[in-house]
């Protein structure tokens, strides 16, 4: 609860840092080594659409309130079941879940990121999702680039003899003072587009190890989600699928007899895995993501920034026993 703000403001200032390091030292020699002056601003454009969106859904995510329980007396929320919290009392459905960070109820809660300080949720899990997105496609793009940099360039000499139109220059320490050595080299290098200095190499290396290690880490968060998504699950319900799936494994396993072990069988293995309820609001793909984003007119919502709150629409499963998965 009071690591809250410092780590949004960390997570700021981070995103803060990689994009001003990239626009002040990427952009800049993509526009030296470039063959045609359109590369750079297709660079400058595709950097700031991917900025705009990291900015915008960290922001929404961070402003937007994930949302409360629908009201249990309204239409047609009326003909489910509803119970009241026993921690905040408020009326809450299967899928809404008590956040003791929050201190209350969470309407399709999916977990509580200190990194937003605040809750993931019904309406701005979409968010939630789309700024994991766009970063990790931001520090691949940022990854690339330096790689491709890197490659296609080459370090300047730090302490060997520079060479020009036959001239021999030694190295600063029997001839040259440090200030008359690289003023020279900027004459000799003046012309040469794939040379960087020292200061640029390392400035590239330290983007490409680091967007390396984000997009890793990401890759797999965003990949998790994404086939929670798919499957129209949260992550507490995943993980009350995962606990309430070895309860009923245990369970299942005969006993050992004197003899020994005795192996399972086939029924009994078709019980452990036909758990259904934790996939009761799997409607299909489509409608799954129809479930985070909006009806069908709202997914451009995915690649252009908007505020549109998600329909009022009530997601229960029929015919499920929904207590297994509260």
């Amino acid at each position: 609860r009071f690591t809250g703000l410092p780590l949004v403001f960390f997570c700021i200032a981070l995103n803060v840092w990689v994009v001003w390091t990239y626009v002040q030292t990427v952009i800049p020699l993509i526009a030296r080594v470039a063959s045609h002056p359109a590369i750079p601003r297709a660079h400058m454009t595709c950097t700031a659409y991917i900025v705009l969106n990291i900015a915008f859904n960290y922001a929404a995510c961070v402003t937007v309130d994930a949302g409360r329980a629908p009201d249990a007396h309204s239409e047609p929320a009326s003909s489910y079941r509803f119970r009241r919290c026993a921690k905040c009392s408020s009326w809450k459905d299967a899928r809404t879940h008590h956040c003791s960070v929050c201190r209350r109820c969470v309407r399709r809660m999916d977990h509580h990121c200190p990194w937003f300080a605040r809750c993931i949720g019904w309406q701005n899990y979409r968010y939630y999702l789309l700024y994991t997105a766009y970063t990790w496609i931001g520090v691949g793009y940022g990854a690339v680039s330096a790689a491709v940099l890197l490659a296609i360039t080459r370090r300047e000499p730090d302490n060997a003899a520079v060479e020009q139109n036959g001239l021999i220059v030694a190295t600063e320490k029997n001839v040259l003072s440090a200030g008359e050595l690289a003023t020279v080299r900027s004459r000799v290098y003046a012309n040469e587009k794939h040379v960087i200095s020292l200061e640029e190499f390392k400035a590239l290396l330290a983007i490409l190890i680091l967007c390396v290690v984000i997009v890793v880490a990401l890759g797999v968060l965003l990949s998790w989600h994404v086939q929670l998504l798919c499957n129209g699950m949260t992550t507490i319900e995943s993980f009350a699928a995962e606990s309430a799936s070895r309860r009923n494994s245990a369970r299942s396993l005969p006993r050992a007899w004197p003899s020994g072990p005795v192996e399972p069988s086939c029924s009994s293995t078709m019980r452990v895995s036909s758990i259904k309820c934790p996939h009761a609001y799997n409607r299909g793909i489509r409608k799954n993501i129809e479930a985070v984003f909006g009806p069908r007119r709202m997914i451009w919502t995915a690649v252009l920034p908007s505020i549109t709150p998600l329909p009022n629409t009530f997601d229960f499963p029929p015919g499920c026993d929904t207590d297994s998965i509260i």
